[in-house]
């Protein structure tokens, strides 16, 4: 284990706070999705994304935020769009860093008129997103 390796303290992290049974809310799972995902690992992120729906903990913006950057961080536009669907199915909307991956999910999948209802969405909810994005501004 290196422990200078953001890859390695994440795992080792998440190894730790399992054996001490750590995960008990959501709070948890979505930090650990977080660090997963920042270092490089958003596929272990999204097995802790289908664990804490397994175990059938309440999710919120932020669990569906977490998911959808791991799934657009893994290149899974299709499932970043689907999350999406889901969520604003039940009238939630993502935090910004989630809307600006979904909106890059769409872009990857020229799904314009998603992007745009995503768009009206988060005026709906005065969430505006990072318009400096270098992922947002490069294709406009």
């Amino acid at each position: 284990r290196d422990p200078d390796c953001k890859t390695s303290k994440a795992r080792w992290s998440i190894q730790l706070m399992r054996e001490r049974k750590w995960f008990t809310t959501t709070w948890e799972y979505v930090a650990a999705m977080k660090k997963l995902t920042f270092a490089k690992c958003p596929t272990e992120a999204l097995d802790l994304w289908q664990e804490m729906r397994a175990r059938g903990m309440e999710e919120t913006p932020a669990t569906y935020t977490a998911a959808i950057v791991a799934y657009n961080s893994r290149g899974w536009w299709q499932k970043a769009v689907e999350t999406l669907d889901e969520m604003m199915s039940i009238g939630m909307a993502p935090l910004r860093i989630g809307a600006e991956h979904a909106l890059m999910a769409c872009e990857q999948g020229a799904k314009w008129q998603k992007a745009v209802n995503l768009l009206d969405m988060l005026w709906d909810y005065s969430i505006i997103p990072n318009e400096e994005s270098p992922s947002l501004s490069a294709s406009g």
